[in-house]
């Protein structure tokens, strides 16, 4: 978890992104044989619709995780916004 305070969501978002490509670039070996290792993220956001506790945070914050996954994995998803992969 990655909580990130006074942050909006498009700023939380941007974040998660940043985070995804940079997990997604780093070099990890096993045993000696490269492995590539690649991250999804969900975001959530407080105060958004349909939160309105530390509880239904988390719930959105999975959802979007799941959701994330859904898409293929490595992607991040926020909420109510499609997320789109830096280059």
């Amino acid at each position: 978890a990655l909580i990130m305070r006074g942050s909006p969501n498009r700023n939380a978002v941007q974040t998660a992104e940043r985070l995804r490509k940079l997990v997604e670039a780093i070099p990890f070996k096993h045993e000696g044989k490269k492995i590539a290792v690649t991250v999804s993220i969900g975001v959530a956001t407080w105060p958004a619709d349909k939160v309105r506790s530390g509880r239904d945070l988390v719930r959105a914050a999975d959802a979007n995780l799941y959701a994330a996954k859904q898409k293929g994995r490595n992607n991040v998803v926020g909420q109510k916004e499609e997320v789109p992969k830096v280059r």
